[in-house]
């Protein structure tokens, strides 16, 4: 399949536009139409001409103009925005319209609207500004080959790695011009915002690609079974509380969880991520048998957590911040080992997941955390599993022997 980054300084600067988060929607319109024009530019230089005689106002001479044959497909609704480039620049295109969707039983996407004017044997130009898992301009560009386009090109303004990868997998004929090629595919295909008061079992199940956002708080079994989605929790924007203070998701959360990301602005009930064995968490407090039989994944809580934290725990990594001591006292320590965060490696992993935490809650205790970081490493406790310390590619201790507390 042959690929085409446009490189034109205005494409950069247009493409700027509509990446600032500032922009309004109808500066961003207007930027996607911009982008619609140096698209088809880039794209029409193999276009046929016919030969044609014409008369100036001087002498007759030859020249040249477009064939009749260009088709622009715009995938509904995102393709709307890149008409305006072929619409206004190519004489005598005509214009047709795919709906796709997702079947809510199969995942897979289908057909709800068609409406395709004469293809065979005519170039064909699909428009679909974003090209992410490749799933919908895949189905597009199957839809125009039943009608045998003598060629088909794909204009999308941003493309993945991954959706690139696809699309040259299933179409390797077809010729991909975009605006930009990003650095990967972002986790958050799909994200949902929501106020208020969730009852129980937020986000259970839920997979990688979608995002839940709560400005409120959750009950019990929040993230249960976790599959690969990111769960951010925090507080209302009315509320006067002080997160680290207040509980904000219930008992059992992360229950049997298997990959993914939760954060949340303010404590937790009792076996916080009990049986967790892959998602990676950032909460600010927890209550009694935290991590418990806990065989994978990250945790990390910003104060103090409950009586037998970490009984049977046998795979993962810990990180209690520890401000008031207590921590040797409410510790099981059967299965675990605990220390100070003294590695490079460790301290640079927990400032990033400090981070995360606050762009992801914009908490006040995560923020002067990471402006205090160095002062407040020492607070820090990092937790490992027994078996785990010969197994892990970045040791916690540089230590040959790491002293049990307690």
């Amino acid at each position: 399949m042959e690929i085409i980054e446009l490189s034109h300084p205005l494409s950069k600067h247009y493409l700027t536009v509509l990446r600032d988060k500032t922009t309004t929607f109808e500066t961003f319109r207007l930027a996607a139409s911009k982008l619609s024009y140096l698209l088809i530019i880039e794209a029409t230089t193999q276009l046929q001409l016919d030969d044609v005689k014409i008369e100036t106002p001087l002498i007759e001479t030859d020249g040249k103009e477009l064939a009749s044959n260009t088709v622009a497909v715009s995938v509904l609704r995102a393709g709307l925005g890149l008409i305006d480039g072929p619409k206004d620049l190519i004489p005598n295109m005509t214009f047709g319209y795919i709906g796709v969707q997702r079947n809510e039983e199969t995942a897979e996407p289908e057909n709800y609207y068609e409406n395709l004017p004469e293809i065979k044997d005519k170039d064909v130009f699909i428009l679909e500004p974003m090209l992410a898992t490749g799933g919908s301009l895949s189905f597009a560009i199957d839809t125009v080959k039943k009608y045998n386009p003598r060629k088909i090109y794909a204009l999308t303004v941003i493309s993945s790695p991954e959706g690139i990868e696809f699309i040259s997998t299933k179409h390797p004929d077809i010729t991909l011009l975009t605006a930009s090629i990003d650095e990967k595919l972002n986790e958050n295909f799909l994200v949902l915002n929501f106020k208020g008061s969730a009852g129980q079992s937020f986000g259970a199940f839920s997979a990688k690609g979608l995002k839940l956002v709560l400005k409120g708080d959750a009950n019990d079994y929040v993230g249960k079974g976790l599959s690969g989605a990111t769960i951010s929790i925090k507080l209302s924007d009315e509320s006067n509380l002080i997160s680290n203070e207040n509980t904000i998701i219930g008992n059992t959360v992360l229950y049997g969880a298997t990959s993914g990301k939760l954060f949340a602005a303010g404590q937790a009930g009792e076996r916080f991520a009990v049986r967790n064995s892959g998602a990676t968490t950032v909460i600010e407090g927890c209550d009694s048998n935290g991590c418990e039989y806990m065989t994978g994944g990250t945790v990390v809580i910003l104060g103090d957590v409950g009586d037998n934290f970490a009984a049977g725990m046998t795979g993962g990594i810990a990180f209690i911040y520890d401000k008031s001591r207590e921590f040797e006292k409410k510790v099981n320590n059967e299965s675990v080992v605990w220390q100070n965060v003294e590695t490079d490696y460790w301290k640079k992993f927990l400032k990033d997941l400090i981070k995360e935490h606050f762009e992801e809650t914009r908490s006040n205790l995560s923020k002067m955390l990471i402006e205090n970081y160095d002062e407040e490493l020492k607070n820090f406790v990092q937790v490992c599993p027994k078996e785990m310390l010969d197994k892990l590619s970045n040791p916690i201790s540089h230590k040959p022997v790491i002293k049990e507390v307690g």
